[in-house]
């Protein structure tokens, strides 16, 4: 698999670049674990109306079905469901390949297409051949404007310990990327 790191203006983010049939297979199981997991972690909270969950993929989910259930009369089936997910997530993916014969899938499977405009350029290539994206060893610890909750961040991505990826404290925080470096180490 080839990751390019593209630079947008002064920003740049890692991307998988899908033009193979392997590729795009492994984006597909990657992508459909994401929404399983997502819909099963979704679930309690759309149908007791009370809080929100914890990863990017249950929030997603959740918004998602919230806004279609709304539409709708009656619930959906976790078979229709999770059809109906696919169909919305992948919309992207099959347009870019069909069009393009492939496209950039970055780490929270936001999908672009190949072509490069005047402003982008690709400035690191990797190649490995398992799915993980690589990262820049860059950490961060943010709040949202307004929000509660410390996230811990390496290469952009959400560190996660024991299913935990935000803290009620900045310590907290601090602590939980310690415990992924140690972990990283080993």
């Amino acid at each position: 698999m080839i990751f390019h790191k593209i630079k947008i203006y002064s920003d740049s983010g890692w991307y998988l670049l899908v033009r193979d049939l392997d590729s795009y297979t492994a984006v597909l199981l990657w992508r459909g674990r994401d929404l399983a997991k997502g819909y099963v972690e979704a679930v309690p909270f759309l149908k007791h109306g009370m809080g929100h969950p914890e990863t990017k993929q249950g929030q997603a989910v959740m918004f998602f079905l919230q806004a279609e259930l709304e539409n709708r009369e009656t619930e959906l089936s976790m078979v229709d469901a999770i059809t109906l997910l696919s169909e919305q997530f992948s919309s992207a993916r099959d347009f870019f390949y069909e069009r393009d014969g492939g496209f950039y899938i970055n780490q929270n499977g936001g999908v672009r297409e190949i072509q490069l405009s005047q402003h982008e350029s690709i400035v690191a290539e990797v190649k490995r051949t398992d799915l993980i994206f690589p990262t820049d060893d860059k950490i961060e610890i943010k709040k949202w404007r307004g929000g509660r909750h410390w996230y811990a961040k390496k290469g952009g991505m959400d560190i996660v310990i024991a299913g935990k990826q935000k803290w009620n404290t900045r310590r907290a925080a601090e602590e939980a990327v310690i415990k992924f470096e140690e972990g990283d180490k080993k």
